[in-house]
């Protein structure tokens, strides 16, 4: 897929779930139920950018659907990828995602190759110069585990 067509669909998923979120996700509605099935389906891409946009896409989509929640859990606890970035995995994603949307329930992961995998990726972002206070929010919370 060209570099055009991978980031067309990358923001449009990252689009679709912030729009079906403002509007309030409803499970009777066939329109959001298609497109959390196909941005969870997008997690599994081949191309690694789409696949890490859709795992920041469930995290605009939110809970509900639960599907969202079952998914992150999954990519956390699933195996790596090949093609992952030395800087940070999807699964190390899935759980930065997770825990923006509930940390009570991204700490029963704490322990995982997915939260360590985020860990390194906020202290390389933080010694790059990184300034984002969400990062140094959870790097305290990481660290106060």
């Amino acid at each position: 897929m060209p570099p055009t067509q991978e980031r067309l669909v990358a923001y449009g998923a990252r689009s679709l779930g912030t729009i079906v979120h403002a509007i309030g996700f409803d499970n009777e509605d066939d329109l959001h139920k298609r497109i959390s099935d196909w941005l969870i389906r997008l997690t599994s891409n081949r191309h690694l950018q789409i696949a890490g946009f859709a795992i920041h896409a469930l995290g605009d989509l939110g809970f509900p659907p639960h599907a969202v929640q079952q998914r992150l859990e999954e990519l956390i606890a699933g195996p790596k990828r090949m093609d992952d970035l030395s800087t940070i995995t999807c699964r190390g994603t899935a759980f930065r995602i997770l825990a923006a949307l509930d940390r009570s329930i991204a700490t029963q992961y704490i322990d995982t190759l997915a939260a360590r995998e985020y860990l390194a990726a906020l202290d390389h972002w933080l010694a790059a110069g990184s300034d984002d206070p969400k990062l140094h929010d959870d790097l305290r919370w990481l660290r106060a585990e």
